[in-house]
């Protein structure tokens, strides 16, 4: 079904997880997964550094580091994988690089918010990235922002991601599907 799994990758606990799922995805399907360290420009240029090289420099190397992790993380699970580091907007990367790879599916964390009612907003990253991408694009919510009865979710499947309705662990076929085309 996907030939190429783009996963954007940083320093945090839910990177680790959102790479966990698509070497899940990527073993699933036997695709290469494709692992992208971005180096967000203002983002590099945080406290941590008097200037503006040494920021940018240690913003590279936490980049590299993630990256390699997660590329490491998926050889040790047999599937393949290679790992990259750019330097920009991160909305405009992820749709760069999943063009420049081929890619038939990004996964993202939504980086968002909770509204009052206990929806989930994506963030700007992830919005524009569904809006811009030439591919699938699966927004990934952590079991956190599920509401208890719904946290356990199935396994995906060949067949059950091809599947063009999306269920609920009820059974019922009313929510909105997380994959964008």
């Amino acid at each position: 079904m996907y030939d190429t799994v783009l996963v954007p990758v940083d320093d945090t606990a839910e990177t680790t997880r959102l790479t966990e799922r698509a070497i899940e995805l990527a073993d699933t399907w036997d695709a290469n997964l494709r692992v992208l360290g971005i180096v967000d420009g203002p983002t590099a240029l945080s406290a941590e550094a008097t200037d503006r090289s040494d920021r940018v420099s240690g913003a590279r190397e936490r980049a590299k580091r993630a990256s390699m992790r997660a590329a490491e993380r998926a050889h040790r699970a047999g599937v393949d994988a290679d790992g990259t580091v750019r330097r920009g907007v991160p909305h405009a990367e992820i749709v760069g690089e999943a063009r420049r790879v081929g890619a038939d599916l990004v996964l993202l964390g939504p980086s968002g918010r909770e509204t009052t009612g206990g929806a989930v907003c994506a963030g700007q990253v992830t919005s524009r990235v569904v809006d811009r991408a030439d591919c699938a694009v699966l927004v990934e919510r952590s079991s956190e922002e599920l509401p208890p009865d719904r946290a356990t979710a199935e396994p995906v499947t060949e067949e059950s991601a091809s599947s063009p309705s999306v269920s609920t662990s009820d059974g019922s076929a009313d929510e909105q599907p997380l994959v964008a085309e």
